[in-house]
């Protein structure tokens, strides 16, 4: 191994790195899975029922997913070694670190300097955005799309001519990186602008015709194999904080879905991109928009505090820290005017899908997170040492993520604990939810009733999961839970237009629902579909001012 490598032992960068930034990361081995992990992993009859993993990629077979490299990455795992968390765990800091020596070799085609590559790489290697992407395990989507999309700039880097040969492989390059994760949708905007530099506009624009088509059609395809484009509509034209707010989640029994591509495509598509020029619907996505940047100039550089998850949608406009965030996001777009440099082209084109400027179906509006932030988060160092030509800058860099990140590392070794103080900083209902999966999975369920219960009376009322969680507790409480927060719940779902939904979740639950709630659920559909009779609608009225006196949000 040692002749292989050519030098010493402790002369090896790529050893010598690799072992210290494992030893760092040992005390993360154990941690559970959460969140996505749970849901789309672990429990996922998809990666246990699929034969062929060539279905993940097909938009009309029913195991079609937006992630089709990750789903098929997660099951050829599985296929060797089980679902076997540590397994998992090993090959996202194995991938993370080979997307470091990929940055090294892309730095290399872009400067001189041997000390300065060897800086930012390991910037990247120990930075503290790093940490959430590696110790989620479905986060291996954000770690392949950038690995492949490294190898895609590094062969944009290498191109002298503008040929078939380096098209295809772009256009492979390309494919693959979002077919891990659309994150880098918008990369033919920047390969245009550096094609154009560097030969003509009209070669440019030829050579970059076939990445914008597969960036169209695959993007569009995405938003399909997140969630139909027609049930989405009505939230593209709603406010960030509309959307945060009142969102419905419909609840829906377990069934074969109905492939519909082409037209969901086409009758969702000019609704979806045309919300995209009303002002008025996104005044105040510029503002999530700007703060993100901001979050992410800080982020990249280690000046933050990392938590597994921030505060949700609605707290973002609410937070003093808006205006920080704000502020130096408006700085760092300043940086990006005044220099001729491509390099914040490249950072915004990799930010913008994640900034909640646009409208993701299975983002909403982008609630901030560092595994989102991964990808133009590596090329801020390398901006900042082009900008100022100091390599002070950059070893500051280094020494605040190194110190950051293992700080951070050290709080990831007790994640139930890390959790708990996530909550206590940022009061998202998300992290209950997740604090309650590790309590599940580590058989320390008795606090879970009060859990839900509190997300359900403080914060998502109208979030069906929580319902069937507390069913399958089956706490003599749950009954008194339903007949609290059923009333609100029937009335958000009849308003969004999801009575199927409804009918099918009061019919599933009806031996906890007393007779009243089932018998008006049945009237508030009439009321729905303008079939009521008279008497119905006066003791329909009775029954809505209680529901809306019980709520807190919602005046009667």
């Amino acid at each position: 191994m040692f002749k292989i490598l050519k030098v010493p032992l402790f002369k090896n960068y790529i050893f010598i790195s690799f072992i210290i930034y494992f030893i760092f990361n040992i005390g993360t081995l154990d941690n559970l899975p959460f969140s996505d992990d749970i849901y789309h992993i672990f429990n996922h009859s998809f990666l246990r029922d699929i034969k062929n993993p060539l279905n993940f990629f097909n938009p009309w077979s029913e195991f079609f997913k937006s992630w089709g490299l990750t789903y098929t990455y997660f099951w050829v795992i599985f296929s060797i070694f089980g679902k076997n968390i540590l397994v998992c765990k090993i090959l996202n800091l194995i991938l993370h670190f080979f997307n470091h020596i990929l940055f090294k070799k892309y730095l290399s085609r872009k400067i001189s300097n041997q000390s300065h590559i060897n800086i930012l790489a390991l910037i990247f290697l120990f930075s503290p955005l790093s940490i959430l992407t590696t110790n989620w395990i479905f986060q291996a989507k954000t770690l392949l799309s950038v690995l492949f999309l490294l190898l895609f700039l590094i062969e944009v880097e290498k191109i002298k001519s503008l040929n078939l040969k380096n098209l295809f492989k772009l256009m492979g390059l390309f494919f693959l990186t979002l077919t891990a994760k659309v994150v880098a949708i918008l990369i033919p905007l920047y390969t245009t602008f550096l094609f154009y530099k560097r030969f003509s506009i009209k070669k440019s624009l030829v050579f970059n015709t076939p990445l914008v088509l597969i960036a169209l059609v695959y993007g569009l395809l995405n938003i399909k194999g997140i969630t139909y484009i027609q049930s989405e509509i009505k939230n593209l034209k709603a406010p960030a904080i509309k959307v945060s707010k009142d969102h419905v989640i419909p609840y829906q029994e377990k069934k074969t879905p109905k492939i519909e591509v082409f037209k969901e495509v086409t009758q969702g598509a000019v609704h979806y991109f045309g919300s995209i020029g009303h002002l008025e619907t996104f005044k105040e996505k510029y503002i999530v928009s700007v703060q993100n940047l901001g979050r992410l100039f800080l982020l990249s550089i280690g000046l933050n505090n990392y938590l597994p998850f921030y505060e949700s949608n609605l707290a973002t406009f609410l937070t003093p820290y808006i205006f920080l965030y704000s502020l130096i996001g408006f700085f760092f777009i300043y940086l990006c005017l005044t220099t001729n440099l491509s390099y914040p082209l490249l950072i915004l084109v990799l930010f913008l899908p994640i900034s909640g400027f646009f409208y993701v179906p299975y983002m909403k509006y982008s609630f901030t997170s560092d595994h989102w932030f991964y990808p133009a988060g590596i090329f801020i160092p390398f901006l900042l040492l082009k900008i100022f030509h100091s390599k002070k800058v950059i070893v500051a860099i280094l020494t605040i993520s190194i110190l950051n990140f293992s700080y951070t590392v050290y709080k990831n070794y007790n994640f139930s604990q890390l959790l708990r103080e996530n909550y206590a900083q940022n009061k998202n209902p998300f992290i209950l939810e997740v604090i309650a999966q590790e309590n599940t999975l580590s058989n320390r369920t008795n606090g879970n009733f009060v859990l839900y219960s509190h997300i359900l009376k403080n914060e998502d009322f109208n979030n069906p999961k929580i319902y069937k969680t507390l069913l399958e507790l089956k706490n003599k409480k749950n009954a008194h839970s339903y007949q609290e927060y059923y009333g609100r719940f029937a009335v958000d779902q009849i308003r969004s237009g999801n009575l199927k939904s409804l009918n099918a979740f009061a019919q599933k639950h009806d031996f906890i629902l007393n007779p009243k709630q089932m018998k008006l659920t049945g009237i508030l559909g009439k009321f729905y579909n303008q079939d009521i009779s008279d008497k119905d609608l006066v003791g329909l009225k009775h029954y809505l001012k209680e529901v809306w006196m019980q709520s807190k949000d919602i005046n009667p």
